[in-house]
């Protein structure tokens, strides 16, 4: 469920009580300094109407193939290392001092 949005004629502060009451909201944001932070960016948000929210919706796919981004790439799998370290003992060339 996303987070609250402000409605068309909502004033800020109007909106700020009801994201503040809101349970997503406090269930994502416990602390309530930062619950106040997200109610009020949110609120300078303009609102968008029906149609606009829609076509904002239908403009954006989402999914485990695509995202705002395109295709979502695989992870590499990188090839253990044939080669190892080994020190100075180990390779027959001690250094005496």
């Amino acid at each position: 469920m996303p987070l609250p949005r402000r409605n068309k004629g909502e004033n800020k502060s109007d909106f700020v009580s009801r994201c503040m009451g809101d349970s997503k909201v406090k269930s994502e944001f416990p602390n309530q300094k930062q619950r106040v932070a997200v109610c009020q960016s949110r609120a300078s948000i303009e609102p968008m109407s029906n149609e606009e929210e829609k076509a904002l919706a239908d403009a954006i796919p989402f999914g485990n193939k695509g995202g705002p981004l395109g295709k979502v790439p695989k992870k590499k799998k990188h090839k253990k290392d044939k080669y190892r370290l080994v020190n100075d003992d180990e390779a027959g060339s001690s250094v005496t001092g």
